[in-house]
């Protein structure tokens, strides 16, 4: 196979600003709340949107020790109650991941109950990524400009790579016509994270 060229000329990258389409795609994005519950020492979880994905919640202290570890699968919503007044007072990381949504909280807990520490949580939405007519759309779907790695993978072979600064505002347009037809993994990285999407080159 000749995919050892240099793709920097094969593949045609055209950027288009769509304020409509960010906005539409704001539909039926994952939820995930977390609050108080009905005692202070108590946390209320409210996940929705899940879209029936595989979602993993994990509580683990700051050894890492997993305290509480709950699969969710086959549900679009999901809501329960966590009684933390057993907990020996400390930091606490609460971490709810699937495929489209990656949430880190800190939690502090006390004597006098439960602080959930808002500005320090971290939350990522896998981008949008659609192949259609030998050509692949890139999307973010949150807020913030970020640096995103793209590859293109054939088997073990990197047959493309480059970085870009997205934001949710752009939808990057990879045009592929001219790789040669195979079965090829479309790979974006952000921070730290990969997402990946099966692309075929008929």
């Amino acid at each position: 196979m000749k995919n050892s060229i240099t793709l920097a000329l094969c593949l045609l990258v055209s950027l288009a600003m769509s304020k409509a389409f960010a906005c539409s795609t704001k539909e039926g994005k994952p939820i995930i709340k977390i609050s108080i519950g009905t005692k202070a020492t108590s946390l209320k979880l409210h996940l929705a949107n899940l879209q029936e994905q595989q979602t993993s919640i994990a509580l683990n202290n700051r050894r890492g020790e997993t305290i509480y570890k709950k699969e969710v699968s086959k549900q679009r919503a999901f809501a329960k109650f966590l009684d933390l007044s057993q907990l020996a007072e400390g930091k606490y990381l609460l971490e709810i991941s699937n495929a489209a949504i990656s949430v880190q909280q800190p939690i502090l807990v006390q004597k006098t109950g439960i602080t959930i520490l808002t500005k320090q949580r971290k939350q990522q939405i896998a981008p949008r990524i659609e192949f259609e007519d030998n050509a692949v759309s890139l999307q973010l779907q949150d807020s913030r400009m970020k640096s995103v790695k793209v590859a293109i993978l054939n088997g073990s072979s990197l047959v493309y790579s480059t970085k870009e600064i997205l934001s949710t505002n752009i939808t990057k347009r990879y045009k592929l016509e001219k790789l040669y037809p195979d079965d090829y993994l479309f790979r974006v990285t952000i921070d730290g994270k990969n997402y990946y999407k099966d692309i075929a080159i008929r």
